[in-house]
């Protein structure tokens, strides 16, 4: 998990309304934050939340370079180091993965 840059994170706002990482700011409705917060607009919201989306998110892989892979027929991974790790062994890129695991373990924070 990503922690809030210093001068959210020192803010009492943020502590009152539970919110500690990148992660717990993206996952809370917009209209959730705004009603903790009263004092946010939302024009610097959505600076917020796309600033703290910036902070967490992974690299990116371009969409000519996976077709260029496609065409070559190879697979190449998914471009984020610690995904690749994961399936690179014996995976070639083709079918479906599921996520699953326990509650709040991070399924829906790794595709970010």
């Amino acid at each position: 998990m990503t922690s809030l840059p210093p001068d959210i994170k020192s803010d009492p706002r943020a502590e009152e309304a539970n919110i500690r990482t990148t992660e717990s700011l993206l996952f809370t409705p917009s209209s959730t934050l705004l009603e903790l917060v009263p004092a946010i607009s939302e024009a610097s919201l959505e600076d917020l939340v796309a600033h703290c989306l910036h902070l967490t998110a992974a690299g990116v892989v371009s969409g000519d370079e996976v077709l260029k892979n496609e065409k070559s027929g190879t697979w190449s991974g998914f471009g984020i180091d610690g995904l690749d790790g994961i399936f690179w062994d014996g995976w070639d890129g083709a079918g479906i993965i599921e996520i699953a695991g326990m509650r709040r373990v991070g399924k829906s924070v790794s595709p970010l």
